[in-house]
C-alpha cells in the first residue's frame, strides 16, 4: 500500500523568516505540529505527483497578538 506523498511550503510572519519547502510528507498532523512549534503561520499543501495545490492549513488564529 502506497502512502500519499505531499509537498508543503511553510510561511512565517512577514519580515521574519523566508518560506521553507518540505517534500515527501506522509503525516499532515505531525508535520503541522512541527511547523507550529517553529513559529509558522500557515502551510500550503501540494500533491507530489501532479504538483497541484490541495489547500491551506492555518496554524495561528489571532493575528493581532503575534
Amino acid at each position: 500500500m502506497n502512502k500519499k506523498l505531499e509537498t508543503a511550503i511553510v510561511f512565517f510572519k512577514p519580515g521574519t523568516k523566508r518560506p521553507r519547502k518540505y517534500r515527501n510528507i506522509t503525516n499532515r498532523l505531525k508535520f503541522g505540529q512541527f511547523c507550529a512549534s517553529s513559529g509558522a503561520w500557515y502551510i500550503n499543501w501540494y500533491d507530489k505527483e501532479s504538483a497541484k495545490f490541495e489547500g491551506r492549513t492555518w496554524l495561528i488564529r489571532d493575528f493581532e497578538k503575534k
